[in-house]
């Protein structure tokens, strides 16, 4: 080329062309020199694309209550959303479909999840569907989402079911489905609770509606006092799975916690609390916060979990560790699957969508 001259067509397209592909495995950093084809995040995301069917819904194939439908089809399309680019797009007509297939899965109350054979999570279905819908905007989107909100809120445990403010359940979720008036709060907890702060805050509730009051209320009395900091799984007594008889913190938990008070903007000295005891607590191996002689395998159970909310939250160091963890179980048909059956892990479906998620998130 001489001096003065500008560069032509051919050279400007190659140009791109390199930038474009520099970008695409910068965002898979941590495996160099690796093929789309042999990246762990690229390889989950094919296995579960995969898995989807015709009708456009992700169901467990190994445990009957993963089947139905609308839960594990939220979940699935959630994660989806949180794919790094260019991979989510790569899934658009996938993601579609999912769409398609929960809109019509929103009942007149706008309970996603409530099925011929019974609720399907509908709490979980309805917020992570509310998410998705506020990320993908399929037509329609405004309308269905603001149903979902209205149920959601109509869900929180609060005066117009007896509750009251003193009471340990008030501000928070349950399972969800018809109403269960005081003193039924069904499997209340702080997952639930924070995948609906989660999707409360998608679609822009205000920050003034009563809805963030309540439920900052019930995030203070499932976090432990100063010097702890950790999170419960539940104010209730009998339904801490570290010790079931008491409150002691544990990391799927402290990790729901701290992402809940964030979506519920709640304290700042809280939230700063609950990311320290993370920090302290951290482990790629197990989830934290369970004696070594614990007579149930939680800390294993919940480690695909563990990893998932974990990397929302996590230093570079422990998301590059993560990254790592999750790596090494990938199975050689791209998807994963936990050992330890007490929280339905060993499910592939949901072992691998929590690991693509996990994977997702800690490339943010």
């Amino acid at each position: 080329m001489s001096r003065g001259s500008k560069p032509g067509h051919g050279f400007l397209l190659l140009l791109i062309v390199a930038v474009l592909i520099l970008a695409y495995f910068a965002a898979y950093r941590l495996f160099p020199g690796m093929r789309p084809s042999e990246i762990p995040l690229d390889r989950g995301t094919a296995w579960l694309a995969r898995k989807q069917n015709v009708d456009g819904a992700w169901r467990g194939e190994e445990i009957a209550v993963l089947r139905p439908g609308p839960a594990m089809t939220a979940f699935v399309l959630y994660t989806f959303t949180r794919l790094p680019e260019p991979l989510r797009s790569y899934y658009a007509e996938s993601m579609s479909r999912a769409a398609r297939y929960l809109d019509v899965h929103i009942n007149p109350e706008g309970i996603v999840g409530m099925e011929p054979s019974g609720p399907d999570y509908p709490n979980y279905a309805t917020s992570l569907t509310i998410v998705s819908f506020v990320a993908l905007r399929p037509p329609g989107w405004e309308e269905s989402v603001a149903r979902m909100v209205d149920y959601l809120k109509r869900a929180q445990l609060d005066e117009t079911e007896g509750w009251k403010p003193e009471d340990p359940e008030y501000g928070g979720w349950g399972f969800g489905g018809p109403p269960r008036p005081k003193p039924d709060a069904h499997r209340l907890d702080i997952s639930i609770t924070r995948f609906a702060l989660e999707a409360l805050s998608a679609a822009q509730v205000p920050a003034g509606d009563p809805v963030w009051t309540r439920a900052r209320r019930f995030l203070v009395g499932c976090q432990n006092s100063p010097g702890d900091d950790g999170f419960c799984f539940s104010p209730l007594a009998g339904q801490n799975k570290a010790d079931a008889e008491g409150r002691s913190s544990y990391g799927t938990a402290t990790a729901d916690g701290l992402l809940a008070l964030r979506f519920a903007r709640g304290p700042g000295e809280r939230i700063e609390a609950a990311s320290r005891w993370i920090d302290g607590h951290f482990t790629e191996q197990r989830c934290p916060g369970f004696a070594t002689n614990h007579p149930r395998p939680w800390a294993d159970g919940l480690l695909g979990y563990w990893l998932a909310t974990a990397a929302r939250d996590a230093s570079p160091r422990n998301r590059e560790q993560i990254r790592g963890s999750i790596a090494m179980r990938q199975r050689a048909d791209g998807s994963w699957a936990n050992q330890v059956d007490v929280m339905l892990e060993n499910e592939p479906l949901l072992a691998t969508t929590l690991a693509v998620l996990a994977l997702s998130d800690s490339m943010r």
